[in-house]
């Protein structure tokens, strides 16, 4: 954990926009489509290395993927954890339909192009059994993002200095 005496140190919480090529590859890999495994992992090493260009740029401290690689929420959980099944039925926007309602114009323009607009993953995953946490992601996988991260903060760097 980075700390200072000095100042507050900044960051953000959460998604960062992805890159329309990035979101397609995504949502066809959702739907079954037949995606490149090698075009997937170059589209999300890119769009990982921008968002980190970008929050260097900003000035944040506290740098973070951006979950650039991470198709959103329900996505993980059905991707990381079993005891869950996807529930097609269920609207994944139910508990922010009051927000949405109270502000109809903002938000038939906003899910359009947000994440949640085009759900990647347009289920919401319910609790079937116990759940626990499946396979570790293959090391190769976490070096891959890792390097991302590294190669964006060097050219992030490399355009302030």
């Amino acid at each position: 954990m980075q700390r200072s005496t000095d100042r507050i140190y900044t960051t953000h919480v959460g998604s960062l926009a992805r890159p329309p090529a990035l979101l397609d590859l995504m949502k066809a890999s959702a739907r079954g489509d037949d995606v490149d495994p090698a075009e997937l992992a170059e589209a999300e090493r890119l769009a990982v290395m921008d968002v980190v260009a970008w929050q260097r740029a900003a000035g944040l401290d506290v740098i973070t993927d951006g979950e650039q690689t991470k198709p959103g929420f329900y996505a993980y959980v059905r991707d990381r954890l079993s005891g869950f099944e996807p529930r097609p039925d269920r609207d994944p926007m139910a508990g922010f339909r009051a927000e949405i309602d109270s502000f109809p114009e903002y938000y038939e323009q906003y899910l359009k192009s947000a994440m949640t607009g085009g759900m990647v993953a347009p289920s919401v995953p319910v609790a079937c059994s116990q759940a626990s946490y499946t396979p570790e992601i293959h090391p190769r996988i976490v070096w891959a993002k890792f390097e991302a991260l590294a190669e964006g903060a060097r050219l992030a760097t490399a355009r302030l200095w």
